[in-house]
């Protein structure tokens, strides 16, 4: 398993082409009008009509009917040399949503106290997901959820004190399903900074490669934590990545 070809067929998935757009020489700017951005992306809830991601090999914007009218005025200030998020502000007047992709380029990681749940541990993690998120009412999903991640082997957690701490789990991902898998967290608050996601996501990476397939991870512009973990991980940034929705 190619990592790198991998992230890059992944992402330009997300441009709205089944080849590798990353993979020739750099290219300062290609704008590709694509459906995808006609439709509500899976596992987001919504529709973007701008998704653009900036890479060592260039700037790629993909975009749909809504956006079309306004690609050649973006065009027209990416090639003066204004920033992406400045330019998209411009001219529509509200901020994309900025996200930091990154690429995993492996690293020797440490023997991991983790270890992937089975679906026997389904009271754990139904007491550590109401913790870490108290307003949600509704769990009549939840145990569903839980044993397809666990059948998969991505809900990898570390116990201590008699509790579920830290857990991992994959967040849908709209393309290349069987080839791919994005690792999310969560930590209970009075367990944070003792390395315990840190050992739930080395454990989940392992079980990803185990299983031929692609770790991704994907996290805020703003979340440092998230940047830092990644990198412990032997994540290294791909791009960053600007979703906008018109509508």
């Amino acid at each position: 398993m190619d990592a790198r070809e991998m992230t890059e067929l992944y992402y330009s998935h997300w441009l709205g082409a089944d080849e590798n757009l990353f993979s020739g020489l750099p290219v300062p700017l290609m704008t590709r009008y694509t459906t995808e951005r006609n439709a509500e992306t899976p596992g987001y809830g919504c529709r973007f009509d701008i998704w653009a991601i900036e890479t060592e090999k260039g700037c790629f914007i993909s975009y749909g009917d809504a956006a079309q009218s306004g690609i050649p005025e973006l065009e027209t200030s990416l090639q003066g040399g204004q920033l992406l998020s400045e330019a998209l502000w411009c001219i529509h007047r509200a901020e994309p949503e900025h996200s930091v992709k990154y690429l995993y380029v492996g690293k020797a990681l440490d023997a991991s106290p983790a270890r992937a749940l089975s679906r026997e541990d389904y009271p754990a993690y139904e007491r550590f997901f109401r913790d870490c998120h108290p307003r949600v009412r509704d769990l009549s999903w939840l145990r569903e959820y839980f044993v397809e991640m666990a059948g998969k082997r991505l809900c990898c957690g570390v116990f201590a004190d008699g509790l579920l701490v830290s857990c991992t789990d994959a967040p849908t991902v709209p393309y290349m399903t069987d080839a791919v898998a994005e690792i999310g967290v969560n930590t209970l608050e009075a367990y944070r900074g003792k390395g315990y996601a840190h050992a739930a996501c080395a454990r989940c990476v392992q079980e990803v490669l185990a299983q031929n397939k692609c770790p991704l991870w994907s996290t805020g512009e703003g979340n440092i934590a998230s940047q830092r973990l990644a990198e412990g991980l032997g994540f290294v940034k791909f791009g960053d990545a600007y979703a906008f929705c018109l509508s």
